[in-house]
C-alpha cells in the first residue's frame, strides 16, 4: 500500500470510529437513565427520595448527535440531587412540606417543625444522577474501547 492510500484508509477509519463511539455513549445511557439511577435512588441513605414516585419515575433519557442526555422532569428533582442551603423564610418550605407531612401521618405542627429546621440546617444533596455517572464511567469506558477494537478489526 502506497502512503498515500495509507493515509486515505487512516482518514477514513477515523472518520467512522466516532459513530461506533456514540453507540457506546448512547447504550451506556439508556443504562445510566434506566438500572444505574434506580440502583442509586434505592441505595441513598439517610432516607430514599421516594414518596409518591415522582423522582423515581420522572427520570428520561434522549439521545443527541454526540451521545446520550439524562434528566429528570420531577419539580423537586433538583432539590434531591443538589441539597438546599440554609436560610429562608420557612413558610415557603411549609407549603411543600405540607402535602407530605400529611401522606405520612404528621401533623401541620409537625410540618412546620420540619420547614423552621431545612430552613435553618439546610438539606444535604443526595447526588444520586452525580453518583450513577460515576458508576457509568467504567462501563463506558469498557464499551468505547470494544467498539473501536470492532471498528479496527473490520478494516
Amino acid at each position: 500500500m502506497s502512503p498515500d492510500a495509507l493515509a486515505r484508509e487512516l482518514l477514513r477509519l477515523g472518520a467512522e470510529a466516532p459513530a461506533a463511539c456514540v453507540e457506546a455513549v448512547r447504550e451506556t445511557g439508556l443504562e445510566l437513565q434506566g438500572r444505574l439511577v434506580q440502583e442509586e435512588i434505592a441505595g441513598t441513605t439517610p432516607h430514599q427520595p421516594v414518596d409518591q414516585s415522582q423522582y423515581k419515575g420522572s427520570w428520561r433519557g434522549t439521545p443527541t448527535e454526540a451521545g446520550f442526555l439524562v434528566y429528570n422532569l420531577a419539580k423537586h428533582a433538583v432539590w434531591v440531587e443538589r441539597g438546599r442551603r440554609p436560610g429562608g423564610k420557612p413558610g415557603g418550605i411549609y407549603r411543600h412540606i405540607l402535602p407530605w407531612a400529611k401522606r405520612h401521618g404528621l401533623d401541620a405542627g409537625a410540618a412546620w417543625a420540619i420547614a423552621v429546621k431545612i430552613s435553618r440546617r439546610g438539606y444535604k444533596p443526595r447526588w444520586v444522577l452525580k453518583r450513577a455517572n460515576e458508576r457509568a464511567r467504567p462501563i463506558l469506558r469498557a464499551r468505547v474501547a470494544r467498539a473501536l477494537s470492532r471498528h479496527l478489526s473490520k478494516a
